[in-house]
């Protein structure tokens, strides 16, 4: 979960995978900050531990009527399905070799799940975007921020983009810089990526946004 302070409230980029972890994670932000309001919502892609805890932070019926905008990646509801229902059930069984999950922790089991420590346990969410990005290029100024959204499907998902921040100097790469086998051929089954398409969009946003970020995230 990546926190944006706006003028008068907060962009939340990615929920994580459970409401109780999302839930958790805004109230230890809240342990240090002001208790701002949500303003508006984004997934930068459509893998469950990005969407997941939607549910934990903001209510359906927020979004429903248009109090918090929630922005997703062209195509992200049918990449979800694609993975998660269609092919969910075998996707799941190898989910956990892959990640070991089923493993009591410990130095000759399981260390961590390679990608973190480990994935949280509870209550999956999924609330359908209300704003899509469907130009390779897109901008948004929400209570004060701008936000440029660099579209980058086919990569380390089926929908996925990237999000810049000229204002603060911040490229949020989703989860297409992270060091990890899954970006090329993810072991539980999931569509394997084209390497080719994934290079070509990281050296597009390095292009774009390079001189401009100080610092990145995702």
């Amino acid at each position: 979960m990546t926190i944006v302070e706006t003028d008068n409230g907060l962009v939340i980029i990615d929920t994580l995978m459970t409401c109780e972890i999302a839930r958790a994670g805004l109230e230890l932000y809240y342990a240090h900050r002001p208790r701002r309001p949500i303003v508006a919502i984004i997934y930068t892609h459509s893998h469950i531990d990005h969407f997941g805890g939607i549910k934990g932070i903001v209510s359906t019926e927020d979004v429903a009527v248009g109090r918090i905008p929630l922005i997703a990646p062209d195509c992200f509801m049918e990449a979800v399905g694609g993975e998660n229902v269609l092919a969910g059930l075998p996707i799941g069984r190898r989910a956990q070799y892959q990640f070991g999950t089923l493993l009591p922790t410990g130095e000759r089991q399981q260390v961590d799940a390679g990608i973190g420590k480990g994935f949280a346990r509870g209550t999956v969410s999924l609330i359908a975007p209300t704003d899509l990005i469907k130009a390779p290029i897109e901008t948004r100024v929400i209570d004060g921020i701008e936000l440029v959204f660099h579209l980058a499907p086919e990569t380390e998902a089926p929908a996925e983009m990237h999000i810049h921040l000229p204002k603060l100097g911040v490229l949020d790469m989703a989860e297409n810089v992270t060091h990890h086998l899954h970006n090329f051929i993810p072991l539980r089954g999931s569509v394997a990526r084209d390497p080719r398409i994934w290079s070509h969009n990281l050296a597009e946003a390095i292009e774009l946004f390079g001189v401009q970020s100080h610092v990145l995230t995702g």
